[in-house]
């Protein structure tokens, strides 16, 4: 029977800032740099993004048009009798 060799992932504390309230926060990740992260603010408890290890505003390309925004499609005109 072999042994398994047991791996360890080196665990970091990032210190950052929440970009909405500037809260001080605290991240914990195995990895080196956080590429891509999506973290709430246990603070203000808003959404924002961690993009090579620096925390910014979710961009508002994200979210949905609200309904009163139409879309780009051409309506078919009714035909009259």
């Amino acid at each position: 029977m072999s042994s398994r060799r047991v791996v360890k992932l080196p665990y970091t504390e990032k210190q950052m800032a929440c970009p909405h309230c500037r809260a001080p926060l605290v991240i914990g990740t195995v990895m080196d740099t956080i590429l891509l992260a999506r973290r709430i603010c246990p603070k203000c408890h808003r959404e924002f993004l961690i993009e090579n290890d620096v925390p910014r505003k979710p961009a508002d390309g994200l979210k949905k048009p609200s309904r009163s925004v139409g879309s780009n499609k051409v309506k078919k005109a009714a035909r009259s009798r």
